[in-house]
């Protein structure tokens, strides 16, 4: 792969903390065309014999972690830094920052879903880009155990608590 177009595969925005749903697939696409990403999921093992491919496996190793580093901004590389000779765990703790399971980041996820509207110089297709987006973590801010009377009242109470929060104490005067 030539040099420009290497850099045109890794040309996409740099992981930041409300940007993971686009962000993942770019990293996974790029990943996929280095031939990296059997590795980077866990997917191709490493070999135990003989030293050539034990080599050859820590070299592609090496190389995935540096990409996926090299595509994180500074305050989300600070949180993988221990795993540098290892995108396996990388990905990992990439992904399991991102897909908290917790009420507050389940009640931040729909509120930002039912807070989007149209900019007005916005395209349609950045519009629907945005929404699956919005979509995404709220998919990942639930688990398959929660059940729909679980979620509604934790929207019950956790908006309680933001809404007398957000309330002014009366003044004394």
């Amino acid at each position: 792969m030539s040099e420009s177009s290497s850099a045109d595969l890794l040309s996409f925005t740099k992981l930041g903390e409300s940007n993971y749903p686009t962000w993942e697939y770019d990293m996974r696409a790029a990943l996929q065309v280095k031939k990296l990403w059997r590795l980077t999921s866990g997917n191709e093992s490493k070999p135990s014999s003989p030293p050539e491919k034990v080599e050859l496996w820590e070299e592609k190793a090496e190389q995935a972690a540096g990409l996926i580093y090299q595509k994180l901004e500074h305050g989300m590389q600070i949180l993988v830094q221990k795993y540098m000779d290892d995108p396996i765990k990388m990905w990992g703790e990439l992904e399991k920052m991102q897909h908290q399971d917790n009420p507050a980041s389940r009640f931040i996820a729909y509120d930002q879903f039912f807070s989007i509207t149209k900019k007005e110089d916005e395209s349609l297709t950045a519009l629907t880009a945005r929404v699956e987006d919005a979509l995404h973590k709220m998919r990942n801010s639930r688990n398959s155990a929660l059940t729909l009377k679980d979620f509604e009242d934790e929207l019950v109470r956790f908006g309680s608590l933001t809404t007398c929060s957000r309330q002014r104490p009366e003044s004394n005067g």
